[in-house]
Protein backbone atom coordinates (compact mmCIF):
# COMPACT_ATOMS: atom_id res chain seq x y z
CA UNK A 1 0.00 0.00 0.00
CA UNK A 2 1.18 3.42 -0.94
CA UNK A 3 2.79 5.15 2.14
CA UNK A 4 0.02 7.65 3.65
CA UNK A 5 0.18 10.79 4.60
CA UNK A 6 -2.62 10.99 6.77
CA UNK A 7 -0.55 10.64 9.63
CA UNK A 8 1.17 13.42 8.69
CA UNK A 9 -1.52 15.38 8.92
CA UNK A 10 -3.09 14.10 12.34
CA UNK A 11 0.98 15.11 13.51
CA UNK A 12 -0.09 18.69 12.34
CA UNK A 13 -3.24 19.63 13.99
CA UNK A 14 -2.23 18.00 17.33
CA UNK A 15 1.32 19.01 16.92
CA UNK A 16 1.58 22.35 14.15
CA UNK A 17 -1.99 23.61 15.32
CA UNK A 18 -0.66 25.03 18.57
CA UNK A 19 1.48 22.23 19.19
CA UNK A 20 -0.63 21.19 22.04
CA UNK A 21 -2.84 19.07 23.97
CA UNK A 22 -5.55 21.86 24.36
CA UNK A 23 -7.75 21.91 27.07
CA UNK A 24 -10.15 24.52 25.22
CA UNK A 25 -10.96 23.58 21.71
CA UNK A 26 -11.06 26.43 19.16
CA UNK A 27 -12.40 26.84 15.23
CA UNK A 28 -9.07 28.84 14.30
CA UNK A 29 -7.65 27.72 11.02
CA UNK A 30 -4.17 25.42 11.81
CA UNK A 31 -1.88 27.90 9.10
CA UNK A 32 -3.29 31.30 9.09
CA UNK A 33 -3.40 32.00 12.86
CA UNK A 34 -1.42 34.25 14.53
CA UNK A 35 0.43 31.59 16.37
CA UNK A 36 3.01 31.67 13.45
CA UNK A 37 3.96 35.32 14.34
CA UNK A 38 6.85 34.19 16.24
CA UNK A 39 8.73 34.16 12.10
CA UNK A 40 5.98 35.03 9.75
CA UNK A 41 6.53 38.99 10.36
CA UNK A 42 8.49 40.69 7.57
CA UNK A 43 9.03 43.94 9.39
CA UNK A 44 8.28 45.59 5.64
CA UNK A 45 9.47 49.43 6.96
CA UNK A 46 13.24 49.76 6.26
CA UNK A 47 13.67 52.76 8.52
CA UNK A 48 12.11 51.80 11.47
CA UNK A 49 13.10 48.09 11.46
CA UNK A 50 16.53 49.35 11.86
CA UNK A 51 15.67 51.46 14.84
CA UNK A 52 14.31 48.60 16.63
CA UNK A 53 11.13 48.45 14.95
CA UNK A 54 10.10 52.07 16.28
CA UNK A 55 8.38 55.46 14.78
CA UNK A 56 4.68 55.31 16.09
CA UNK A 57 5.81 58.96 16.98
CA UNK A 58 7.69 60.33 14.31
CA UNK A 59 6.57 62.41 12.04
CA UNK A 60 9.25 61.65 9.07
CA UNK A 61 8.35 57.80 7.75
CA UNK A 62 8.07 57.38 3.98
CA UNK A 63 4.86 56.11 2.82
CA UNK A 64 5.39 52.58 4.11
CA UNK A 65 5.49 54.35 7.73
CA UNK A 66 1.99 53.59 7.54
CA UNK A 67 1.43 49.82 7.99
CA UNK A 68 3.42 51.62 11.47
CA UNK A 69 1.50 54.51 12.32
CA UNK A 70 -0.64 56.04 9.37
CA UNK A 71 -0.36 59.40 10.50
CA UNK A 72 3.59 59.09 10.66
CA UNK A 73 3.74 59.41 6.66
CA UNK A 74 5.16 62.84 5.51
CA UNK A 75 6.22 63.60 1.76
CA UNK A 76 8.50 66.32 1.74
CA UNK A 77 7.49 66.27 -2.76
CA UNK A 78 4.21 66.13 -4.50
CA UNK A 79 4.52 62.20 -4.68
CA UNK A 80 6.59 59.15 -3.80
CA UNK A 81 7.55 55.74 -4.82
CA UNK A 82 8.73 52.85 -1.96
CA UNK A 83 9.83 49.56 -2.79
CA UNK A 84 10.95 46.83 -0.06
CA UNK A 85 11.47 43.11 0.70
CA UNK A 86 12.46 41.39 3.25
CA UNK A 87 14.86 37.96 3.41
CA UNK A 88 14.67 35.90 6.45
CA UNK A 89 16.24 32.86 7.44
CA UNK A 90 15.28 29.46 7.75
CA UNK A 91 14.16 27.89 11.33
CA UNK A 92 14.13 24.78 12.45
CA UNK A 93 11.08 23.05 13.56
CA UNK A 94 10.71 20.56 16.78
CA UNK A 95 14.55 19.35 15.70
CA UNK A 96 14.26 17.29 18.86
CA UNK A 97 12.01 15.21 16.93
CA UNK A 98 14.57 14.69 14.29
CA UNK A 99 12.11 15.37 11.25
CA UNK A 100 13.72 17.64 9.37
CA UNK A 101 10.89 20.18 9.62
CA UNK A 102 11.68 23.94 8.91
CA UNK A 103 10.24 27.07 8.55
CA UNK A 104 11.52 29.28 5.37
CA UNK A 105 11.66 32.15 3.82
CA UNK A 106 8.20 33.17 1.78
CA UNK A 107 8.86 34.06 -2.07
CA UNK A 108 6.05 37.04 -1.51
CA UNK A 109 7.86 39.09 1.20
CA UNK A 110 7.72 42.51 0.07
CA UNK A 111 5.65 45.74 -0.57
CA UNK A 112 5.18 48.83 -2.89
CA UNK A 113 3.65 51.92 -2.11
CA UNK A 114 2.68 55.47 -4.18
CA UNK A 115 2.13 58.26 -1.81
CA UNK A 116 0.41 62.11 -3.20
CA UNK A 117 0.57 65.10 -1.56
CA UNK A 118 -3.24 66.33 -2.22
CA UNK A 119 -1.89 69.95 -0.39
CA UNK A 120 -0.17 71.04 2.20
CA UNK A 121 -2.05 69.43 5.20
CA UNK A 122 -3.47 66.44 3.20
CA UNK A 123 -1.17 63.16 2.00
CA UNK A 124 -2.63 59.46 0.77
CA UNK A 125 -1.55 57.00 -1.42
CA UNK A 126 -1.75 53.11 -1.67
CA UNK A 127 0.51 50.01 -0.63
CA UNK A 128 0.46 46.84 -1.51
CA UNK A 129 2.44 44.31 1.07
CA UNK A 130 2.93 40.60 2.26
CA UNK A 131 3.05 41.83 5.97
CA UNK A 132 3.25 38.23 7.10
CA UNK A 133 4.01 34.49 5.39
CA UNK A 134 5.61 31.35 5.56
CA UNK A 135 6.70 28.29 4.24
CA UNK A 136 6.18 25.12 6.27
CA UNK A 137 8.52 22.70 4.83
CA UNK A 138 7.64 19.02 5.91
CA UNK A 139 10.28 17.11 3.04
CA UNK A 140 10.02 14.71 1.24
CA UNK A 141 7.15 11.87 1.35
CA UNK A 142 8.51 8.38 -0.45
CA UNK A 143 5.37 6.50 -1.27
CA UNK A 144 5.46 2.67 -1.35
CA UNK A 145 3.42 -0.35 -2.57
CA UNK A 146 2.10 -3.26 -0.60
CA UNK A 147 5.43 -4.99 -0.73
CA UNK A 148 7.21 -1.62 0.41
CA UNK A 149 8.68 -0.52 -2.76
CA UNK A 150 9.53 2.70 -3.79
CA UNK A 151 6.49 3.90 -6.35
CA UNK A 152 7.12 8.01 -5.93
CA UNK A 153 7.72 11.08 -3.87
CA UNK A 154 6.99 14.67 -3.59
CA UNK A 155 7.44 17.56 -1.56
CA UNK A 156 5.04 18.13 1.61
CA UNK A 157 4.57 22.02 2.58
CA UNK A 158 2.32 24.25 3.50
CA UNK A 159 3.06 27.64 1.52
CA UNK A 160 1.13 30.68 3.69
CA UNK A 161 1.23 34.12 2.57
CA UNK A 162 -0.45 37.22 3.12
CA UNK A 163 -1.92 39.93 0.76
CA UNK A 164 -2.71 43.55 1.93
CA UNK A 165 -3.90 46.67 0.19
CA UNK A 166 -3.78 49.56 1.85
CA UNK A 167 -5.19 53.03 1.37
CA UNK A 168 -4.20 56.03 3.48
CA UNK A 169 -5.50 59.49 4.25
CA UNK A 170 -3.34 61.29 6.96
CA UNK A 171 -3.84 65.04 7.52
CA UNK A 172 -1.21 67.64 9.67
CA UNK A 173 -1.31 70.25 11.18
CA UNK A 174 0.91 72.79 12.67
CA UNK A 175 1.83 70.53 15.77
CA UNK A 176 0.33 67.41 14.92
CA UNK A 177 -0.73 64.99 12.47
CA UNK A 178 -3.84 62.32 12.37
CA UNK A 179 -4.12 59.65 9.89
CA UNK A 180 -6.65 56.57 8.86
CA UNK A 181 -5.79 53.39 6.46
CA UNK A 182 -8.23 51.17 4.82
CA UNK A 183 -6.80 47.73 5.05
CA UNK A 184 -7.86 44.74 3.10
CA UNK A 185 -6.75 41.55 3.41
CA UNK A 186 -6.58 38.31 1.54
CA UNK A 187 -5.06 35.43 3.19
CA UNK A 188 -3.96 31.96 1.59
CA UNK A 189 -2.37 29.12 2.33
CA UNK A 190 -1.91 25.85 -0.39
CA UNK A 191 -0.58 22.55 -0.29
CA UNK A 192 0.04 19.53 -2.76
CA UNK A 193 -2.73 17.52 -3.29
CA UNK A 194 -0.77 14.36 -3.22
CA UNK A 195 -0.88 14.67 0.79
CA UNK A 196 -4.27 14.51 0.89
CA UNK A 197 -6.85 11.51 0.56
CA UNK A 198 -9.66 11.90 -1.26
CA UNK A 199 -13.22 9.19 -1.54
CA UNK A 200 -11.97 8.39 -5.10
CA UNK A 201 -8.22 7.71 -3.92
CA UNK A 202 -8.18 7.01 -0.12
CA UNK A 203 -4.77 6.29 -0.25
CA UNK A 204 -3.76 9.58 -1.55
CA UNK A 205 -3.82 11.33 -4.94
CA UNK A 206 -0.77 9.78 -7.14
CA UNK A 207 -0.78 11.56 -10.03
CA UNK A 208 -1.16 15.08 -8.46
CA UNK A 209 -3.66 17.60 -9.15
CA UNK A 210 -5.63 20.66 -8.03
CA UNK A 211 -3.64 22.04 -4.88
CA UNK A 212 -5.60 22.10 -1.33
CA UNK A 213 -6.27 25.63 -0.69
CA UNK A 214 -7.83 27.60 2.45
CA UNK A 215 -8.03 31.71 1.97
CA UNK A 216 -9.89 34.17 3.82
CA UNK A 217 -10.97 37.76 3.13
CA UNK A 218 -11.24 40.49 5.55
CA UNK A 219 -11.18 44.03 6.24
CA UNK A 220 -9.66 46.25 9.07
CA UNK A 221 -8.86 49.90 9.78
CA UNK A 222 -5.66 51.54 11.15
CA UNK A 223 -5.56 54.79 13.14
CA UNK A 224 -2.81 56.94 14.15
CA UNK A 225 -2.04 60.36 15.98
CA UNK A 226 1.11 62.14 16.64
CA UNK A 227 1.29 65.49 19.04
CA UNK A 228 4.17 67.63 19.16
CA UNK A 229 4.43 68.23 23.01
CA UNK A 230 7.43 70.39 22.47
CA UNK A 231 9.50 71.03 19.42
CA UNK A 232 12.08 68.31 20.45
CA UNK A 233 9.18 65.66 21.58
CA UNK A 234 6.73 63.55 20.03
CA UNK A 235 3.81 61.70 21.67
CA UNK A 236 2.07 58.81 19.32
CA UNK A 237 -0.66 56.39 19.52
CA UNK A 238 -1.79 54.02 17.08
CA UNK A 239 -4.83 51.25 17.09
CA UNK A 240 -6.00 48.69 14.14
CA UNK A 241 -9.30 46.71 14.62
CA UNK A 242 -9.48 43.47 14.79
CA UNK A 243 -12.10 40.16 13.81
CA UNK A 244 -12.73 36.96 12.57
CA UNK A 245 -13.19 35.84 8.76
CA UNK A 246 -14.46 32.59 7.71
CA UNK A 247 -11.90 30.51 6.14
CA UNK A 248 -13.04 28.68 2.53
CA UNK A 249 -11.32 25.60 1.48
CA UNK A 250 -10.86 24.65 -1.85
CA UNK A 251 -9.81 20.52 -1.56
CA UNK A 252 -9.14 18.10 -4.28
CA UNK A 253 -12.65 16.17 -5.55
CA UNK A 254 -14.27 14.13 -3.22
CA UNK A 255 -13.16 15.34 0.26
CA UNK A 256 -16.22 16.98 2.46
CA UNK A 257 -16.13 20.91 3.17
CA UNK A 258 -14.58 21.94 6.87
CA UNK A 259 -15.27 25.01 8.45
CA UNK A 260 -12.67 27.10 10.66
CA UNK A 261 -11.77 31.20 11.18
CA UNK A 262 -9.04 33.13 10.43
CA UNK A 263 -8.77 35.30 13.74
CA UNK A 264 -7.23 38.62 13.52
CA UNK A 265 -6.46 40.68 17.12
CA UNK A 266 -6.81 44.12 17.72
CA UNK A 267 -3.79 45.66 18.34
CA UNK A 268 -2.52 49.07 19.64
CA UNK A 269 0.59 51.11 20.35
CA UNK A 270 1.95 54.23 22.31
CA UNK A 271 5.30 55.78 21.13
CA UNK A 272 7.86 59.00 22.67
CA UNK A 273 10.04 60.19 19.71
CA UNK A 274 13.48 62.81 21.24
CA UNK A 275 14.68 64.55 19.06
CA UNK A 276 17.00 67.42 20.83
CA UNK A 277 16.69 70.82 19.00
CA UNK A 278 19.86 71.67 16.79
CA UNK A 279 21.05 67.87 16.87
CA UNK A 280 20.73 65.31 14.38
CA UNK A 281 19.99 62.52 16.99
CA UNK A 282 16.52 61.01 17.29
CA UNK A 283 15.69 58.80 20.19
CA UNK A 284 12.46 56.75 20.00
CA UNK A 285 10.77 54.55 22.84
CA UNK A 286 7.15 52.57 21.68
CA UNK A 287 5.09 49.73 23.39
CA UNK A 288 3.30 47.36 21.40
CA UNK A 289 0.47 45.58 22.73
CA UNK A 290 -2.18 42.73 20.66
CA UNK A 291 -5.11 41.25 22.09
CA UNK A 292 -4.14 37.46 20.77
CA UNK A 293 -5.79 35.92 23.72
CA UNK A 294 -8.72 36.05 20.88
CA UNK A 295 -7.34 32.61 20.19
CA UNK A 296 -7.55 30.41 23.23
CA UNK A 297 -4.01 29.02 22.84
CA UNK A 298 -2.42 32.28 23.14
CA UNK A 299 -2.32 35.10 25.76
CA UNK A 300 -2.10 38.53 25.30
CA UNK A 301 0.69 40.22 23.69
CA UNK A 302 3.57 43.16 25.25
CA UNK A 303 6.40 44.05 23.72
CA UNK A 304 8.72 47.24 23.94
CA UNK A 305 11.14 48.79 21.50
CA UNK A 306 13.91 51.30 21.84
CA UNK A 307 16.16 52.37 18.92
CA UNK A 308 17.77 55.33 17.87
CA UNK A 309 18.97 57.06 14.34
CA UNK A 310 21.68 59.85 13.86
CA UNK A 311 22.56 61.78 10.58
CA UNK A 312 26.30 61.46 9.66
CA UNK A 313 26.19 64.31 7.15
CA UNK A 314 24.09 64.90 4.22
CA UNK A 315 24.00 61.13 2.07
CA UNK A 316 24.57 59.36 5.17
CA UNK A 317 22.04 58.12 8.54
CA UNK A 318 22.63 55.51 10.65
CA UNK A 319 20.20 53.37 12.59
CA UNK A 320 20.63 51.23 15.69
CA UNK A 321 17.86 49.55 18.32
CA UNK A 322 16.30 46.88 20.10
CA UNK A 323 13.17 45.19 20.51
CA UNK A 324 11.00 42.14 21.85
CA UNK A 325 8.86 39.22 20.71
CA UNK A 326 7.99 37.60 23.76
CA UNK A 327 6.41 34.18 23.89
CA UNK A 328 2.85 34.77 23.86
CA UNK A 329 1.45 30.82 24.03
CA UNK A 330 -1.18 30.27 26.76
CA UNK A 331 0.96 27.55 28.84
CA UNK A 332 -1.34 28.05 31.91
CA UNK A 333 -4.29 26.33 30.03
CA UNK A 334 -2.70 24.25 27.31
CA UNK A 335 0.15 21.61 27.64
CA UNK A 336 2.44 22.80 24.49
CA UNK A 337 5.44 20.29 23.51
CA UNK A 338 8.01 23.13 24.05
CA UNK A 339 8.39 25.08 27.65
CA UNK A 340 6.92 28.33 28.43
CA UNK A 341 9.58 31.00 27.34
CA UNK A 342 10.94 28.74 24.93
CA UNK A 343 9.50 31.60 22.10
CA UNK A 344 10.98 34.33 24.00
CA UNK A 345 12.60 36.62 21.18
CA UNK A 346 15.33 39.70 21.75
CA UNK A 347 16.76 41.70 18.71
CA UNK A 348 19.34 43.72 18.21
CA UNK A 349 18.67 45.88 15.26
CA UNK A 350 21.07 47.92 12.64
CA UNK A 351 20.16 50.05 9.46
CA UNK A 352 21.45 53.09 7.06
CA UNK A 353 20.20 54.69 4.42
CA UNK A 354 21.95 56.38 1.90
CA UNK A 355 20.08 59.57 0.33
CA UNK A 356 21.24 61.14 -3.10
CA UNK A 357 18.85 63.86 -4.73
CA UNK A 358 15.61 62.29 -4.97
CA UNK A 359 16.31 58.81 -3.93
CA UNK A 360 17.25 56.79 -1.18
CA UNK A 361 18.47 53.31 -0.02
CA UNK A 362 17.30 51.89 3.00
CA UNK A 363 19.00 48.56 4.43
CA UNK A 364 18.24 47.03 8.03
CA UNK A 365 19.25 44.00 10.02
CA UNK A 366 17.36 42.43 12.94
CA UNK A 367 18.57 39.82 14.26
CA UNK A 368 17.43 37.47 17.54
CA UNK A 369 20.20 35.45 18.40
CA UNK A 370 20.71 37.22 21.46
CA UNK A 371 17.48 35.18 22.11
CA UNK A 372 17.67 32.58 25.39
CA UNK A 373 15.12 29.88 23.57
CA UNK A 374 15.01 27.77 20.76
CA UNK A 375 13.88 30.56 18.37
CA UNK A 376 16.32 32.82 16.76
CA UNK A 377 15.65 34.74 13.60
CA UNK A 378 17.33 36.65 11.31
CA UNK A 379 15.74 39.36 8.54
CA UNK A 380 17.13 41.18 6.39
CA UNK A 381 15.12 43.99 4.72
CA UNK A 382 16.29 46.01 1.37
CA UNK A 383 14.36 49.56 0.40
CA UNK A 384 14.35 51.94 -1.97
CA UNK A 385 12.26 55.50 -2.03
CA UNK A 386 12.13 57.72 -4.99
CA UNK A 387 10.49 61.49 -4.23
CA UNK A 388 9.05 62.75 -7.56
Amino acid sequence: MKKRILASIIFLILVSGQLITQSNRTDDDIMLNPFWDFYSFNYLNSPSAGRGFTGIAAMDNDVSGILLNPASMNISTKAQLNFQYTFKTSQDWLPGLNLGIKLKQQLFSSSAGFGYRLNKQMQTGIIYSNPSGYYFDLGKIIRTDEFGNEIGQYDMYYSVRQHDLTIPFVYSGKNFSTGIGVDLIYSLFTAPPEGFTTLEDPTGSSTGGEDLKGSSYFATLRGGFIYSITPDFNFGLTFTTGGKSKVKYRYPVGVADQSASHTFPWKAGVGLQYKPVGSKLRLNLDYDYSRTSVVSTLKDRHDFHIGAEGEIDKNWILRGGFFTLLDYRNTTDNNFMDPAHEYDQYFITFGGSYIKKNYRINLALLTSQISPGKIKNLYINFGMTFDL
